[in-house]
This record gives C-alpha cells, structure tokens and sequence, in this order.
C-alpha cells in the first residue's frame, strides 16, 4: 500500500504545483484586468459585459478582488456562469435563456 500512497502523495504535489501556476497567471491577467478597467468607460462596454463589470470586485486589487469574484461565481451558479452568453440556471430547473447576472450583489 506503501506504493499506492506516494504515487498519490506525487500527484498531490503535481495538482498543487499546477494549482500555484495557475494562482500566479491569474494574479498576472488580474493586474492587466485592472488596468483596462481603470481605462474604460463602462458605457462603451459590451451590454452583456456591463453587468458584470459594475461590481466593486472589478477595481479591487487581486486579494481583495478574488473571494469577492468566487462568492458571485457561486452565486451565479458556478465560474462557467460568468462567461457572456452562458445561460444561468434558475432554481435547479436547468437554462432559462438569461445571460446576465442579478442587478444586486452583496456579500453575505
């Protein structure tokens, strides 16, 4: 069983590593995200983005702006919600055909 246990224990090292790098781009892509928010009009935004961009998560820096983002992920029903043009699901029901997120967000 000894085997069994480092190949996993290897593995978990291999996720976590790769969990890192992706932490670090993320932190990378953040940083340019922030500085075109800083840029933008959001009246000039895509109206299916504008939504989205009017929370605050948009112009906090990375630590700050990242649990924030998480919560109204899972409040949206999951990461993939927050792609345009994704349908939300409504109370389990599966797609509605709605695309944008609620016009209120806050922190519970």
């Amino acid at each position: 069983m000894h085997e069994e246990e480092a190949k996993v224990a290897g593995k978990v090292l291999e996720n976590w590593q790769e969990l890192i790098r992706l932490l670090a781009e993320l932190q990378e892509k953040w940083s340019q995200h922030l500085e075109l928010v800083h840029k933008m009009n959001i009246d000039y935004v895509d109206a299916r983005l504008q939504g989205y961009m009017a929370h605050g998560f948009n112009r906090a820096d990375f630590y700050l702006a990242l649990p924030d983002l998480v919560e109204f992920a899972r409040a949206q029903g999951g990461i993939e919600y927050l792609q345009i043009g994704k349908e939300k699901k409504e109370d389990g029901q599966g797609p509605k055909g709605r695309t944008e997120g609620p016009k209120v967000y806050g922190r519970k």
